[in-house]
């Protein structure tokens, strides 16, 4: 049996299961979770290499398996990534057993899991786009929740997958006419054009960031953070794939230039727009959207700062994305909203879901004691040496994020809103307050992450054999 098929084929077993227990919401969570959990385990402990027996089968995880003239094989640069998703989605399965997340989160959930580990499989690489648009169109349902009424965060989110893929197989296409005419550098610079074009959509950076916002402001939180990271992470693994197998790229595009700008107008402008937001989700996703952006910067420092650097924000990018949606999901619960006029008072009655809610958005400003602190400390250090103004830029950035948490916080400080708001349930409470002095722990300790992220960091820098 192939790795790559039983990495697949697990959560959609899964999913059927759940399905039938989706109205026990607690049992639903704990098979999702375990599933995911189990799967992070395996995949974490049986590298590509491993042959695992099993009862009555032969796991060759390094195996390939062909489908539908595209080949799907687990490799070590894919390996960290499909240990985070697992991971990441086991998380938000346990904690929306605690805060509803809409009954379809947790069979779907599966299914999306499913569908970003095939992303990150799939050879070759110009076809991941297109399960990325598989995966948007399928996310319009847990988006939504069954909600009626606006579905401009369903829309948005499906809309970008969905313009980015026809970029890279026409890409493809043209690759394909090299063997014709080899001399011809025509293919070549319009097959990096138009996986540039393809990556605009993807990253959904400023301007093309309307996605993000719409979708943390509609979308229930959990179901945002699952989408936001596994799409993020997928999306970046695929320019560090093809930027290291064809380096070639390079010479049609300053790709390192191209990041540093894209991130510090997309921090400069999520700042600026945070500033005024007067409901927790749109501040939240303008907040994801600055973090995002410095993570692009990062990445555009190059070598050999750049990877390294941009792996560590990127796991406390995680933490900090989870541990708002921890609070913001029992905030809307138990106050019906999170405009900040509805939130007003719910510290009182929510004290560790709305310190969730502020340390988790402070984190991707990069707020002192956050999670979010030593990797934009650094990447600040790093900017201001080489760019100053640029490092200018991402300061103001930030202030605004902070700011627009400020006010929030003012509200929910401020006299209490809804006298009947329930409290939190004590295992949410509980799993965020776990999250929190994590949170700190590795705020104050950030060198416990050194090893996992030179894992990382290793692992990526394997790409060899990829076939576009």
């Amino acid at each position: 049996m192939a790795g790559s098929a039983f990495v697949l084929g697990l959560p959609l077993l899964a999913a059927a299961l759940v399905y039938l227990l989706r109205r026990w919401a607690p049992m639903a969570a704990t098979v999702s979770a375990l599933v995911a959990a189990a799967l992070a385990w395996m995949v974490w402990h049986w590298p590509p290499q491993a042959t695992v027996l099993l009862p009555g089968r032969v796991l060759v995880m390094g195996q390939p398996v062909a489908l539908l003239g595209q080949e799907l094989l687990l490799t070590p640069a894919g390996q960290p990534l499909l240990v985070f998703t697992c991971a990441l989605a086991a998380v938000c399965f346990l904690y929306a057993g605690c805060i509803s997340q809409g009954r379809s989160f947790f069979p779907l959930g599966l299914v999306l899991l499913s569908l970003f580990n095939a992303a990150l499989l799939t050879e070759p690489l110009t076809r991941a786009p297109l399960l990325l648009a598989f995966a948007g169109a399928l996310a319009v349902y847990v988006i939504q929740a069954g909600r009626p009424g606006s579905t401009r965060g369903a829309l948005r989110w499906l809309l970008f997958p969905a313009l980015a893929f026809p970029f890279f197989l026409v890409a493809a296409w043209y690759l394909d006419q090299v063997p014709l005419n080899p001399d011809d550098p025509a293919p070549f610079a319009a097959a990096a054009r138009l996986m540039a074009y393809g990556f605009l959509f993807l990253l959904m950076a400023v301007p093309l960031h309307g996605a993000v916002p719409a979708l943390t402001a509609e979308a229930p939180p959990l179901v945002s953070a699952f989408l936001l990271l596994s799409h993020n992470g997928v999306v970046l693994y695929l320019l560090n794939a093809l930027l290291r197998a064809y380096p070639w790229l390079v010479d049609y595009h300053d790709v390192s230039r191209w990041l540093l700008w894209l991130g510090l107008i997309t921090a400069g402008w999520s700042g600026l727009l945070a500033v005024g937001q007067r409901e927790f989700g749109r501040l939240w996703g303008y907040a994801s959207l600055f973090d995002f952006g410095g993570l692009l910067v990062a990445l555009g420092l190059g070598a050999p700062v750049g990877l390294p650097l941009a792996t560590s924000m990127f796991i406390a990018r995680a933490a900090a994305l989870v541990l708002g949606a921890m609070g913001l999901a029992t905030l809307r619960h138990r106050a019906q909203g999170d405009s900040f006029q509805r939130a007003s008072g719910a510290a009182r009655r929510l004290p560790w879901s709305v310190a969730a809610l502020l340390a988790g958005g402070l984190a991707l400003a990069g707020f002192p004691l956050t999670v979010g602190f030593p990797g934009h400390w650094t990447l600040w250090q790093y900017l201001s040496q080489q760019a100053p103004r640029g490092a200018l830029l991402l300061l103001l950035g930030a202030a605004g994020v902070i700011v627009g948490y400020l006010r929030g916080l003012q509200a929910l400080l401020g006299p209490l809103h809804d006298r009947e708001v329930e409290r939190e349930p004590r295992l949410a409470s509980g799993l965020a307050a776990v999250l929190l002095l994590l949170s700190l722990l590795l705020c104050l300790r950030p060198q416990l992450l050194s090893e996992l992220v030179s894992t990382v960091t290793a692992a990526l820098a394997t790409v060899a054999r990829v076939r576009l």
